[in-house]
């Protein structure tokens, strides 16, 4: 006989739920979903966009030029229809696997790549009065520990959580 362990009773408290608003900038879907995001009347718009720009496994990256372009597009857009601050959440860094390593690549989300969308997100953000968030500040050391080689574990999500929550607290009281 085995004894299941209880569940811990849910938390039912209201939170703050995340909603996806589309593929990376420039597509139609975010686009079509930005007068929604002012209905939610959010405290605080976080981003988190990259990871699709820079290719998904067979597809090639969009150029950084087009990606600032479409970034501030994006960005300027959700300016427009929120008062809430704007923060840009980096795209995160994926191991090195069989995509990245075959020849030619076929997923080019490798580290200086995702840099090089970072300074960009990093520029974009300065010059649209958001905030960039550094999650590879707190997960960058342990980037090649994913166990299905491109997400985060719980204990890398609850990181990035950690970093949202703080920035959301700061910038909601600024």
């Amino acid at each position: 006989i085995h004894a299941r362990p209880r569940r811990a009773p849910r938390d039912h408290s209201p939170r703050p739920r995340p909603r996806e608003l589309g593929r990376g900038p420039g597509s139609r879907d975010a686009r079509a979903q930005v007068p929604s995001l002012s209905a939610l009347n959010c405290s605080v718009v976080v981003l988190h966009t990259g990871s699709w720009d820079l290719g998904s496994p067979g597809k090639l990256p969009t150029p950084l030029a087009s990606w600032r372009a479409n970034l501030g597009k994006e960005l300027a857009s959700i300016r427009k229809s929120v008062r809430a601050p704007i923060a840009l959440l980096s795209t995160s860094y994926t191991p090195l696997g069989k995509w990245h390593l075959a020849c030619p690549p076929m997923e080019w989300r490798a580290p200086e790549c995702v840099d090089a969308y970072n300074a960009v997100q990093r520029e974009v953000a300065a010059e649209h009065g958001a905030t960039f968030l550094d999650a590879n500040a707190l997960l960058g050391p342990v980037w090649d520990s994913s166990g299905d080689w491109n997400h985060w574990d719980h204990e890398g999500f609850a990181v990035m959580a950690d970093l949202v929550v703080a920035a959301r607290d700061r910038l909601a009281a600024a």
